[in-house]
């Protein structure tokens, strides 16, 4: 239902003779429609904005990374195929550390593994960039990092995408 570029809008109002009466029962009613907008939150594929009526209570934005690590470890089976053997997230602060296990032979040259890590690196970063337009919670400091190794243990790339960097795009 939540498409990028798109904003949501949820209005109220009251039905009244005069603008005095309209008011005073919007005052009154006032506390109930915070009390339903509090109880929202918008994710939006693999991101989450958060977001609540009153700004005192907007989750914190290591909470938000703690909700998609998680996300992302509830459908991790999903993103398992012959190449990705594993995926699992943390989160530590404001970063979620998406990590891969692929079936990569072992003792990669460095060349090789510049190489993986450019590939990988362009069809990372556009995309997390565009899921993250608009993204208030990455705006505000949420950063993803993706390190990938093979079953040997040895490390193939390790990517950061935050806003600085999706800047560019």
């Amino acid at each position: 239902m939540i498409t990028p570029g798109k904003r949501w809008s949820v209005t109220c109002g009251v039905s009244t003779y005069t603008a005095v009466e309209g008011r005073t029962r919007f005052n009154q009613l006032q506390p109930y429609l915070f009390k339903i907008m509090e109880s929202f939150v918008f994710f939006n594929n693999d991101k989450s904005v958060a977001q609540k009526s009153d700004e005192k209570k907007v989750y914190s934005i290591e909470s938000i990374a703690s909700q998609i690590a998680s996300y992302h470890n509830k459908n991790a089976e999903k993103m398992v195929d012959d190449m990705t053997l594993s995926t699992s997230a943390k989160a530590e602060g404001k970063n979620v550390i998406i990590t891969n296990i692929l079936k990569v032979k072992m003792g990669l040259t460095k060349q090789e593994l510049n190489e993986f890590q450019t590939e990988l690196y362009k069809e990372i970063v556009p995309k997390v960039c565009q899921q993250n337009s608009g993204n208030l919670a990455f705006e505000k400091g949420l950063y993803y990092t993706f390190v990938y190794f093979n079953t040997y243990k040895e490390k193939l790339a390790e990517i950061k995408v935050d806003k600085q960097l999706c800047n560019g795009y």
